[in-house]
């Protein structure tokens, strides 16, 4: 039993990184804003678009469409519109999980080596600033950094581990799961007026579109 699980974790630990092809997109360094190329705010035709194919699977979830495409090579993506109306949270699941140091992120064995604060970590190869820290109920890890788009609302790029129900206590803060795009519940709001259409008597209601040099307008 114990030879049977060492050789899973090891196969875990030599997962490969995951290949740009399994985005219909193509490449994407693992660290950007986006996932598969789509991002916070997007429109569901926006989405198909990107894709190029229906979902695989979609439920409506407390009044948002929660959206799944199970992409070539095993991972799986995971778009929620919100509202049902454009996207207000993206996860990739990794098939198979992947290793922190893998993804440049601090592993435990490195967090327990750094003489600075245990929960905020700074690595100048990758130029990205992590906060890393437990879920709520304690069984997986986060390591996360926040964005603020211009139109005021601030949402997190990172990634979850595995349970440490799953691959043990001495393990799961290695293991990455997941990454994720989400806004938090303090943003919600100023999400929502970003993507509202403006009010009949706003200047962006009433602004001329622009015009192409054909004289057409878009």
């Amino acid at each position: 039993m114990i030879r049977r699980l060492l050789l899973a974790l090891s196969a875990l630990f030599l997962a490969p990184l995951p290949t740009p092809s399994q985005c219909p997109s193509g490449p994407e360094n693992i660290h950007a804003d986006t996932i598969c190329g789509l991002s916070i705010g997007m429109k569901p035709d926006q989405v198909l678009d990107l894709m190029k194919r229906p979902p695989d699977e979609g439920q409506e979830v407390q009044g948002d469409i929660v959206s799944l495409w199970k992409l070539p090579k095993g991972n799986i993506l995971v778009v929620r519109f919100r509202r049902k109306q454009f996207v207000g949270a993206l996860s990739l699941d990794f098939h198979p999980e992947l290793m922190a140091r893998d993804l440049e992120l601090p592993s435990d064995y490195e967090e327990r080596a750094l003489s600075s604060s245990p929960v905020h970590t700074y690595d100048p190869k990758r130029k990205f600033e992590y906060q890393r820290n437990e879920t709520q109920n304690a069984e997986t890890l986060v390591w996360y950094r926040e964005e603020k788009d211009p139109r005021g609302y601030t949402y997190e790029v990172g990634f979850q581990s595995a349970s440490r129900l799953k691959v043990g206590e001495r393990f799961y803060k290695n293991v990455v799961a997941s990454k994720f795009i989400t806004v938090r519940k303090a943003y919600l709001e100023k999400l929502d007026q970003a993507m509202s259409p403006p009010r009949p008597n706003s200047p962006d209601a009433t602004r001329a579109p622009p015009a192409d040099p054909g004289g057409n307008h878009f």
